[in-house]
């Protein structure tokens, strides 16, 4: 029988998970919407092909088998695949098949010979996928939440109570009572000698950690070509250098992750005669006005 007012509490290891499920799709979702493809592709090759390069880091293109007379229907299909022969002497593979994750009929069983019969493209010069070179920055962050948390707590809670065993039913509602944000906490003891009160002394550093969550977070944002001066740092606090030194290695990275998507797309234009192209889809990386162009239009003023 539940004590009056207790509320179910949520485990530490539930909230962890919901945290690194958080922080997971947060940035699956800003990769998802890095490039921008042409219109020959279906909104749902588009988003297989992305959500291959997040997990796989590789996808792979070949004709589509026992072709219907529909002008709708796209010609060529992207799986996974698997390595169906030897590499050859650069350590790529010589024949691939594709992997048919729904046992549909269009899709090839056979072993296809790699830049003829299918096409096998990459995210990363690695030829990783996107999140494992992100994900120890993601548990690192989630580790840093779970501190956060910890430490939030503290400061709400500033008050240990101790009490002896048969006091139990007491300490479950007192302990309700705190989480639940009461600002006046009252119980019942059967011998008040048994009670002690001891006053926290958990420092205030809840500032500092979230000035390393969000220069981590920043780190991961940079990794995966996603603008974040201004975050981890105001903005009015950066020069011109450093702003467009980082929007140097936001764009590096953007682009090393575009020559290679361009890479299998021009492929497969070559293999199967069709025209597929891809450019980046993002906003102007941040900027702030000179400084000194700023001192002088004030002077004018």
């Amino acid at each position: 029988m539940k004590v009056k007012g207790e509320r179910n509490r949520v485990s530490s290891s539930a909230i962890r998970q919901q945290m690194k499920f958080y922080y997971d799709n947060k940035f699956f979702n800003k990769w998802m919407n890095k490039f921008k493809f042409s219109e020959n592709l279906t909104y749902q090759e588009k988003h297989y092909i992305m959500k291959k390069f997040w997990s796989n880091g590789t996808i792979a293109c070949s004709r589509r088998l026992n072709p219907i007379e529909d002008d709708r229907l796209p010609k060529l299909v992207f799986t996974p695949w698997v390595l169906a022969d030897t590499y050859n002497c650069y350590d790529f593979p010589n024949f691939a098949m594709c992997i048919n994750t729904r046992g549909v009929s269009f899709i090839s069983d056979k072993a296809l010979e790699v830049d003829k019969d299918i096409v096998l493209g990459w995210c990363q010069a690695n030829h990783k996928g996107v999140y494992s070179m992100i994900e120890c920055k993601v548990n690192q962050l989630v580790d840093l939440e779970m501190v956060i948390r910890i430490c939030t707590k503290n400061q709400k809670s500033p008050w240990i109570i101790a009490m002896s065993p048969e006091d139990k039913k007491a300490v479950d509602q007192l302990i309700n009572d705190m989480e639940s944000d009461e600002p006046i906490l009252v119980t019942m003891l059967q011998d008040l000698k048994n009670a002690k009160a001891l006053n926290s002394t958990a420092p205030y550093i809840l500032d500092k950690l979230e000035a390393m969550r969000q220069k981590i977070e920043d780190d991961i944002d940079t990794q995966i070509g996603e603008s974040n001066v201004g975050i981890a740092q105001k903005k009015e606090h950066l020069t011109d250098d450093e702003v467009q030194s980082n929007n140097v290695v936001i764009q590096n990275n953007d682009e090393d992750f575009l020559s290679y998507v361009k890479d299998f797309f021009s492929r497969i234009n070559m293999c199967f005669g069709i025209q597929y192209d891809v450019e980046l889809n993002r906003e102007e990386y941040m900027d702030i006005p000179n400084q000194k162009e700023e001192e002088l239009d004030n002077e004018d003023e």
